[in-house]
């Protein structure tokens, strides 16, 4: 059906025009005014558009422009007769108008323009109890290792130097500690070439601190391995296994102890092992890789030097009792074997660089693993030594 003011379709059986607001029950005129109630507010309450307003009060229509939409409860101000007449489109027919209040352009009952949108739920913590995701670096811990030594000028030769003073009883001390004290600056953060000093106060106190980390951990894990070897295969491998997890542990407390230079430290065995947790596999290569490697190298050239040495020694001895054998021939065997002996004897000097070279790179690679895996550390280093 139409409605009879304005001309627009409103629904059957419908008691109001959806677009003007005209009564459509037959009771009143098309010029009627219309009245609506809203909420509790009886009709007689809302002013008719008759009337007139008071002196000094301004227009309805300026009231109406100026007076925001009244909300539930309220009296809504109704319509002027103009405004209930339609307006005339380009073509000349009538065009429905917008109800009161509506938006220009608004379809009547039609949804919001920006419906309603929900907050974005926020992430939430995950619980400490599951394992976090470790970060990945992009050098391993050997690898940065290996560049720290290879930064300093000489650095095989400070090596092998550092290995003929390893095999001076007593000043082995040195040694370590040596090792211990360059490395323990990684976890803070430093990247310094190696010192020059070796034999020194401090290196031999940290060195000892080491040898007696050392000596416990072997006789500990040696008794226990002890035990479980009784156990015919099964045994031996689980006495292998021990025998390595101390090796790892040894190398992982005597660089906590360096950091704090306390030799209580180096047998805090509970936070070692919520450090070693972490990444044990890292922490298992960084000290047991390297010391590998350098068996197998070490391995193939004191054999090459003990068949340069055989050569060297037993060969000219041998010719020497046979018979028929020139001097010459003897005097040629002879340089031969001065030759062997000095390859053999510079294949051991080698063997021993890289043997330290091993020992440096599990210290320092193991202070580079404390700095990733158990950066606490430093901060309890701090509050100890400084």
């Amino acid at each position: 059906m139409k409605c009879t003011a304005c001309g627009g379709e409103v629904p059957e059986n419908a008691a109001f025009c959806p677009l003007c607001g005209q009564s459509l029950s037959g009771a009143g005129s098309p010029h009627d005014p219309v009245v609506v109630t809203v909420g509790n507010v009886p009709p007689e309450d809302v002013p008719s558009a008759d009337a007139q307003p008071a002196a000094g009060a301004e227009a309805p229509g300026a009231q109406a422009d100026a007076q925001p939409v009244a909300g539930a409860g309220q009296a809504q101000p109704q319509p002027s007769e103009a405004d209930a007449q339609p307006v005339a489109g380009p073509s000349g027919a009538p065009q429905a108008q917008q109800p009161y209040g509506a938006a220009p352009g608004a379809q009547p009952y039609a949804a919001p323009v920006q419906p309603y949108a929900a907050p974005a739920p926020q992430p939430q913590p995950q619980p400490q109890s599951q394992p976090q995701p470790q970060p990945v670096y992009a050098e391993g811990c050997v690898s940065a290792a290996m560049a720290d030594i290879r930064a300093t000028d000489g650095w095989f030769k400070r090596m092998m130097f550092l290995g003929l003073v390893g095999c001076v009883p007593i000043l082995n001390f040195t040694v370590q500690g040596y090792a211990l004290n360059w490395s323990r600056e990684v976890p803070f953060g430093g990247r310094t070439v190696m010192p020059k000093s070796v034999v020194n106060g401090k290196n031999f106190e940290i060195g000892f601190y080491n040898f007696v980390i050392i000596l416990v951990f072997n006789l500990v894990s040696s008794f226990v391995a002890g035990i479980v070897a009784i156990v015919p295969l099964l045994g031996w491998l689980a006495a292998i296994a021990i025998a390595l997890v101390a090796s790892v542990f040894t190398s992982l407390c005597a660089v906590r102890m360096a950091m704090m230079q306390q030799l209580g430290e180096g047998f805090r065995i509970g936070e070692a092992w919520k450090a070693f947790k972490r990444n044990w596999t890292g922490l298992a290569i960084a000290v047991i890789g390297p010391g590998l490697v350098a068996a197998v190298v070490v391995a193939a050239l004191v054999s090459i030097g003990s068949v340069f040495l055989a050569l060297g020694i037993a060969l000219p001895a041998s010719l020497a009792t046979s018979a028929g054998v020139t001097s010459g021939v003897l005097a040629l065997f002879g340089a031969l074997g001065i030759v062997g002996v000095l390859v053999f004897v510079a294949l051991v000097l080698v063997s021993m660089g890289i043997s330290m070279i091993a020992h440096v790179v599990v210290s320092r690679a193991v202070a580079h693993w404390i700095g990733r895996y158990a950066h606490e550390w430093t901060a309890e280093a701090g509050r100890l030594v400084y």
